[in-house]
């Protein structure tokens, strides 16, 4: 699978199943940390196979066994956790309280059908409503008045679908947060408005543009 994947000028059609072969592999590493580090699962799958696939590409038969070689690339995610675990805690328990806040800002106003006071929104999270308050202050100084970029997702070919399986192996979580937005992956509510994206993240519509941006790029290397 490998050979073919090469031969063919690393077409994801061919990526798709020999990342599956090497699930295994990926996951043994994985299970390393999961649940030991604060740092969720899926980050951690994402950043195994973004080290197998840079470890596919630099692969050479005549010199290694390829499990061999890729365990000792995946040696390199213990490095990465080290790095991210302090920051990944910090930005995913944010993320969490932005999101609890929308989710309960949004429920209450279709149950009301008017706009929840602080307290409502409070008493449903079951925190104070100084923390209602501040994640109100933090949303309204993140939504700044900022062009928005096209979408690199728009044109949905049976190449762009391919390309769109297999580009969350390449981005970093923070593409990967917007990535599930803008295509509805995981489950997400698909949204093509960068200011939502923003409102939903709890980021400046700025940052979402800069991350729709590096997705593109990584996006052309196979289209």
């Amino acid at each position: 699978m490998w050979k073919t994947w090469k031969e063919s000028g690393e077409d994801p059609e061919h990526m798709e199943p020999l990342l599956k072969s090497l699930q295994p592999l990926v996951q043994n590493r994985v299970r390393t940390f999961a649940g030991r580090v604060p740092i969720s699962r899926e980050v951690l799958n994402a950043e195994a196979t973004r080290k197998t696939i840079r470890g596919l590409r630099r692969y050479d038969p005549t010199k290694a066994q390829m499990h061999t070689f890729l365990t000792h690339e995946l040696k390199g995610l213990k490095r990465y956790v080290v790095q991210q675990q302090n920051l990944s805690r910090i930005t995913e328990d944010r993320a969490n309280k932005v999101g609890d806040y929308l989710r309960a800002q949004s429920s209450l106003r279709e149950e009301l059908s008017r706009e929840p006071t602080s307290q409502e929104i409070a008493d449903r999270m079951r925190v104070s409503v100084q923390t209602v308050t501040l994640l109100s202050q933090e949303l309204r100084e993140d939504l700044l008045d900022q062009p928005g970029v096209e979408s690199p997702f728009i044109n949905e070919t049976p190449r762009s679908r391919g390309v769109l399986r297999l580009i969350p192996y390449e981005l970093t979580p923070n593409e990967m947060l917007v990535f599930e937005y803008a295509t509805g992956y995981g489950g997400k509510p698909k949204i093509t408005s960068t200011g939502e994206i923003a409102k939903r993240l709890g980021w400046s519509d700025s940052k979402v543009s800069q991350t729709k941006r590096s997705i593109a790029k990584k996006m052309e290397k196979y289209l």
